[in-house]
């Protein structure tokens, strides 16, 4: 039996310069947490490292998956201005795709997650560059603090999705694709956005953010797993993530694995 991974959807030009070598650089699928003990188990336990203003919150957490006990999952919630960071290096003058699965516990959040440059020890939105925004239902890019333009299409509560954002350093550009939910096809929904908070030219991106907003205060949170950077490729497939792919928390995300592995019989 062959297994061949079906991409369908529009795809940006970049899809030309794909490689077919996989260079997966890092991985976040919340399996090395340690969740024998009473406490909640923090992401900066791990890789991952905080800043923020308040510096007591709890709310990025790893918790097990409710229906699927031998999955671990992230979930990012509150408003305490917390900043979680890992360092997949994408250098200038190349492309990167960064791909996760993500579920909103409710439509009440906003959640900056995408790739931060290197002008601030202390990454705020100001440092922001090739993100997505999760908020109120809308998914939004980024184009710089306080400007978040609407890419015109939303996202419903409880609903596994895939997303790819693929990050083009030469031309300073980012491209978004979505699969799960209403998109039953893996669907381009931005092309060609500014990559901001960077100088053309000197944009290498050295790590990943993931950022609640201040509007996020009434929220349960998103649910994360699966976090994959692959450098210097352009990778709309499937990752190769050690871990069971569901999202069994919501019970909704082997629905879109399902739809973006399509298997011919050989």
């Amino acid at each position: 039996m062959m297994c061949k991974c079906i991409v369908s959807g529009c795809l940006s030009a970049l899809v030309a310069v794909s490689s077919a070598s996989a260079a997966v650089t890092f991985v976040e699928n919340f399996e090395g947490f340690d969740l024998s003990g009473p406490d909640p188990v923090l992401w900066a336990s791990g890789d991952w490292t905080e800043f923020g203003s308040s510096g007591f919150n709890i709310s990025h957490t790893v918790i097990v998956d409710a229906t699927d006990p031998t999955n671990q999952v992230g979930v990012a919630a509150d408003a305490g201005e917390d900043y979680f960071i890992s360092s997949p290096v994408v250098p200038d003058n190349s492309v990167a795709t960064f791909a996760f699965d993500v579920a909103a516990l409710d439509l009440l959040g906003d959640v900056n997650i995408g790739f931060g440059d290197s002008t601030d020890a202390s990454p705020n939105n100001g440092n922001l560059a090739g993100a997505i925004r999760f908020v109120n239902g809308d998914i939004q890019t980024f184009a710089g603090p306080g400007n978040s333009p609407s890419t015109g299409f939303s996202y419903a509560a409880n609903t596994g999705y895939t997303i790819w954002t693929v990050v083009d350093t030469t031309a300073d550009q980012y491209d978004v694709f979505i699969l799960g939910g209403a998109f039953a096809t893996q669907t381009q929904i931005a092309n060609d956005v500014a990559i901001t908070g960077t100088a053309a030219g000197t944009n290498s991106l050295p790590f990943l953010l993931v950022r609640p907003n201040n509007g996020n205060s009434d929220s349960a949170g998103l649910v994360l797993d699966n976090l994959a950077v692959d450098v210097g490729n352009v990778n709309l497939t499937a990752f190769n993530v050690p871990e069971p792919g569901s999202m069994g928390l919501l019970g909704l995300g082997l629905t879109a694995l399902m739809a973006r592995r399509r298997c011919d019989d050989k």
